[in-house]
């Protein structure tokens, strides 16, 4: 069964209890994947995804699969329901991983889906942050990394939070949280990451890698200092890379 396509051994879920809970079993799902990733055949059938965002007042996106010798055959994708009925600035963080991708809207109203497209599957991530607010206090949501904890099997994402009010003498400081999908929640991370992105040609650049994650990140006190920020999912600690860029 290691050998089969994803989506005919999705389908056989259903025939038997014993080999429904073999996607539970991390050494038959670590079999499957080393067999997926050697199995030349796979890039003999290749598929790209493509988003495309229109540039107007609301920035609607758009996703397309590419397959086909040079990729010329395209075929629209629908997003998952909870972005259907507003596909405004979708962000897909980082590339797919196993098989999942992150899907994200940024801002007041954050909005974070992981997504199985080869079978079809979803899970909408609790929004909330870990600290309870008020009603009146604006949370911003700022997705920094996802990846995979493969020493306990576990996905994970990443966010910096921040708390916006009105009200002078009431405020909350920033924090740093981290969210398992196998227990369901989101918790607060004891982090001093530096939380300046470093955009290039105005984009949000997020890297997994090896039970890791990695983003760009400017210093608080000076921005021209420029870092690789790299986050350990496993330990839950980071470090940062000085990076010098030439500007001439």
């Amino acid at each position: 069964m290691s050998k089969m396509p994803l989506k005919s051994l999705h389908r056989f879920k259903c025939v038997h209890k014993s080999w429904s809970i073999l996607f539970e079993n991390s050494y038959f799902m670590n079999m499957y994947r080393k067999y997926f990733i050697s199995d030349n055949s796979y890039y003999d059938d290749a598929y790209l995804l493509l988003k495309q965002t229109i540039l107007d007042n609301e920035n609607h996106s758009l996703l397309y699969l590419l397959y086909g010798e040079r990729f010329d055959n395209k075929v629209k994708l629908d997003w998952p329901p909870s972005f259907r009925e507003d596909d405004r600035d979708i962000n897909i963080v980082g590339s797919g991983i196993n098989g999942i991708l992150c899907l994200y809207v940024e801002g007041f109203s954050s909005k974070v889906v992981l997504w199985n497209l080869a079978i079809e599957e979803f899970k909408v991530i609790p929004s909330g942050p870990v600290l309870f607010v008020p009603p009146y206090v604006k949370v911003m949501n700022q997705i920094h990394g996802f990846g995979y904890d493969y020493i306990i099997d576990d996905y994970k994402v990443i966010r910096y939070v921040d708390f916006h009010t009105n009200m002078s003498k009431v405020s909350y400081d920033p924090s740093w949280e981290i969210y398992s999908l196998k227990s369901n929640f989101w918790r607060k991370l004891d982090l001093d990451m530096t939380t300046f992105y470093y955009c290039l040609a105005g984009v949000l650049e997020q890297v997994y890698m090896d039970g890791m994650c990695h983003w760009l990140g400017r210093d608080e006190t000076n921005i021209d200092n420029v870092y690789l920020v790299s986050f350990d999912l496993s330990n839950e600690v980071f470090f940062l890379t000085s990076i010098l860029f030439n500007y001439g």
